[in-house]
């Protein structure tokens, strides 16, 4: 069931519909985003966006006791419809568009892998992280099953790739000034 703003809340001990006087009739997106929002979503409040794009609708942000900070989609009572459309996709689905979200996924895992696990093995071999050594070390993994699904990898498995010949290898001919990409 759509909620009109007069009657939404973020919590059960927050008032309903507060600071917004001229917009309580209007219908709140079944998405919502704060600090911590995870993958699914960010992808669900941008596909949600995608979805409003030709309607009158205004994105509003709260500072917020609990999470720092959240923001929600309003869309004009005209479109009940479409945002019954959405809250019925959200609660079948979970998600409103899978394509993106295993896009943010893919890229979350990227940047994990790059920002977190490469450095370790920079630092170990005293190597600068570059392309070719971020290239060379995913494949790498890869080939070997080593990187979780978020893109880090277990303490276990960063040791056996520290005694690992092949990325000794790797990593020796940076140093050196070669690079094996195979």
């Amino acid at each position: 069931m759509v909620t009109e703003y007069k009657d939404w809340s973020p919590t059960q001990v927050d008032s309903c519909g507060l600071n917004l006087e001229d917009r309580q009739d209007w219908l709140v997106a079944p998405v919502i985003l704060t600090r911590d929002s995870e993958c699914l979503e960010q992808s669900n409040f941008h596909t949600a966006k995608e979805m409003l794009k030709e309607v009158e609708h205004e994105e509003h942000e709260f500072g917020h006791w609990a999470c720092g900070w959240l923001r929600i989609i309003l869309v004009s009572p005209e479109h009940l419809e479409l945002v019954e459309d959405m809250e019925e996709c959200v609660r079948d689905h979970i998600c409103l568009n899978s394509e993106h979200y295993s896009d943010l996924l893919a890229e979350e895992r990227w940047h994990n892998f790059e920002v977190n696990t490469v450095p370790i093995f920079c630092n170990f071999f005293d190597v600068d992280v570059t392309d070719e050594i971020i290239g060379a070390l995913y494949v790498f993994c890869e080939k070997n099953d080593l990187l979780r699904e978020d893109g880090f990898l277990e303490n276990e498995d960063q040791q056996e790739i520290l005694d690992d010949p092949e990325l000794v290898d790797i990593f020796e001919g940076k140093k050196h000034g070669r690079m094996d990409m195979e």
